[in-house]
């Protein structure tokens, strides 16, 4: 196969992964070739323009909340490792979610307002976001929605099947939701 055959290959593969598994089955060297080049581009910064700076080397979450100490005690509960600061005379909060430990920072609703430069939503109305949590088991995802409950969260969607997967929903006490999600 030639170069041209091989990228043709490699541009598929990443759009549909089943097609390694495929390609690999026909041939070990091809197999090992697009590993290799998979491994290339998933490892490589992101890049913008020609001066080859990384445009980003983090990425972290921040929501407004109503009460500081109402959320460090409500992710506590969960189970988090909730860090508190200071930052310009107010108490914040954050946690690290998963192995990739993406951060969520929660700051009082006065500062978060002066960095948006606008107003909060409200979360009683609508979303300006929902994160999602990966569960191992549909028991965990049940285990998720009975610890929110415990705790006095709400869960807005039960846990139940739906699309192949199995999930629920909870909002902390400022509004704020999480879906957890078994894709088993």
């Amino acid at each position: 196969m030639g170069k041209r055959g091989k990228l043709k290959v490699l541009i598929l593969s990443r759009l549909h992964p089943l097609l390694v598994g495929y390609r690999c089955l026909k041939g070990r060297q091809l197999c090992s070739h697009l590993y290799q080049q998979q491994n290339k581009i998933i490892n490589r910064p992101f890049k913008q323009g020609t001066n080859n700076k990384t445009m980003t080397k983090q990425i972290w979450g921040n929501l407004p909340v109503n009460d500081i100490n109402q959320t460090i005690d409500f992710y506590n509960k969960l189970g988090f490792k909730v860090d508190e600061n200071h930052f310009d005379g107010n108490h914040i909060a954050s946690i690290a979610v998963g192995e990739s430990k993406f951060v969520i920072c929660f700051f009082p609703k006065a500062p978060f307002k002066v960095a948006i430069n606008g107003e909060v939503a409200d979360t009683t109305q609508g979303n300006e976001v929902i994160f999602t949590l990966s569960a191992e088991s549909q028991a965990e995802v049940d285990e998720w929605a009975a610890k929110v409950k415990g705790i006095g969260g709400k869960v807005f969607a039960e846990p139940k099947a739906f699309q192949g997967m199995y999930g629920c929903g909870f909002a902390d006490p400022d509004g704020h939701k999480f879906n957890v999600l078994f894709m088993g």
